[in-house]
């Protein structure tokens, strides 16, 4: 596992991305929304912000997130949000 293993889409924002972090214990996970530096978008594929021409983000209405992150399942839930950003 490296650094980009707990790395994902922001279904609600794709200036963001969801990092994962495993609370004490390792029962359970904490989603944390990052912010991207000004004027890029996350890109799925390479795990990183990157220019909009290049992202891969995408929204999704009422949807729930399920990411097993090192053996936990951390569920993320977003609403009323929809559309393809490039």
């Amino acid at each position: 596992m490296g650094p980009t293993d707990c790395l994902y889409t922001n279904p609600a924002d794709c200036s963001t991305y969801i990092q994962c972090t495993v609370n004490p214990g390792n029962q359970s996970g904490t989603p944390l929304v990052r912010p991207c530096p000004a004027g890029l978008k996350w890109n799925d594929n390479i795990k990183r912000c990157d220019w909009p021409a290049n992202a891969t983000c995408r929204k999704q209405a009422y949807k729930s997130l399920y990411y097993q992150v090192q053996g936990l399942l951390v569920t993320v839930t977003y609403n009323k949000v929809s559309g393809f950003i490039k």
